[in-house]
């Protein structure tokens, strides 16, 4: 059957520009950051794919594979699509300049020729064997058949599972995952310049919306919000928000605590019907690793509101939970599109 094509809307080349922000590693983030690519690749013609759609070629105009699905019919379902359990654990980030992607239109699988695409490989490739990196966690059974159909920015995060707190604080966590999906955060143009430029023509200081809050009101819609000015029983109240905040939750939605020396945040989850909070910090109810380390992990997201209150309750100062959702359309406007390859789904 004949391979079915249309024309790829590729964007000119534009280099990143500097930003700077309220750390030296996060000066680093904002700053260039065009990785050097092999742009030798070839793409690899398949002899025979039956039903399958070429979205295009990924090249140094369209570096993502959701900038793919996004310039293509099927972009008002991209995220989903990226979200299919078939297209879960693919190596994107591995994939040659000049590889064709194709879809399965019955299956919406993102299939390419070898290098990643092992999970449906074309007919003419042969599938590659994978090693599991030691130095993670590695999910059950149970836990993987638990974490089949979760939103893309979940899937995004739990990819830095074990990654220490030196090397990845929360809010870098969420615009690793982020960046993971495709979205450009530094540079020109990028989400990161658009948070600045926004607290700063508001009259506030340019990193005022560099935090969990932030970003949901610059590419995303608030869901709850709570306030409690004073802390009694800390875990008795602590139980009631949650009890309150529960019917809003969702898998993938960023969760943000408050108060008025502290600020945290992370990515709701869910495992065995059990809600979850995936974030970087001091672990203590950790479903991901061990206990007592400061890292990226997955913990009870009941425990983790109980600490927040508990924590806030020692200090004498009040808590705000903020949640609220990514908008796909939203985030769409800040998709890699100029020059270099950066985080890739």
């Amino acid at each position: 059957m004949k391979i079915h094509s249309f024309e790829s809307k590729n964007s000119p080349n534009n280099a990143f520009s500097r930003g700077s922000c309220q750390s030296d590693r996060f000066r680093a983030m904002l700053a260039d950051s065009i990785e050097s690519m092999d742009s030798t690749g070839s793409a690899n013609r398949p002899v025979s794919n039956k039903g399958l759609l070429c979205l295009g070629t990924v090249n140094l105009a369209v570096p993502t594979v959701s900038e793919l699905l996004y310039n293509s019919p099927y972009k008002k379902d991209c995220w989903k699509i990226l979200a299919k359990p078939a297209n879960a654990g693919k190596l994107y980030k591995k994939i040659a300049p000049g590889t064709e992607i194709f879809l399965d239109p019955t299956t919406l699988a993102l299939v390419w020729k070898g290098n990643g695409g092992e999970n449906h490989t074309l007919e003419t490739s042969k599938p590659e064997s994978s090693t599991p990196d030691p130095s993670k966690p590695v999910a059950s059974a149970s836990q993987a058949r638990a974490y089949e159909g979760g939103s893309p920015l979940t899937t995004a995060v739990r990819s830095f599972l074990g990654k220490a707190y030196s090397q990845m604080d929360c809010y870098e966590l969420v615009v690793g995952g982020l960046k993971n999906m495709g979205v450009q955060y530094q540079g020109k143009g990028g989400l990161g310049e658009h948070l600045m430029e926004k607290a700063v023509n508001k009259g506030f200081a340019y990193n005022h919306y560099l935090n969990g809050e932030g970003l949901v009101a610059a590419s995303g819609k608030n869901l709850y919000q709570k306030r409690i000015f004073s802390i009694g029983k800390a875990d008795l109240e602590a139980d009631k928000v949650m009890a309150e905040m529960t019917p809003f939750l969702k898998d993938g939605q960023v969760l943000s605590f408050s108060s008025r020396t502290r600020g945290h945040t992370g990515v709701v989850s869910k495992l065995n019907d059990v809600w979850t909070f995936i974030n970087s910090g001091d672990m203590d109810n950790n479903l991901a690793g061990a206990n007592g380390n400061m890292g990226v992990g997955e913990e009870t997201l009941k425990e983790e509101v109980r600490n927040w209150f508990r924590r806030a309750q020692k200090r004498g100062e009040g808590v705000t939970l903020s949640l609220g959702a990514m908008d796909m359309e939203k985030l769409a406007r800040f998709g890699s599109k100029r020059g270099g390859f950066t985080e890739k789904v």
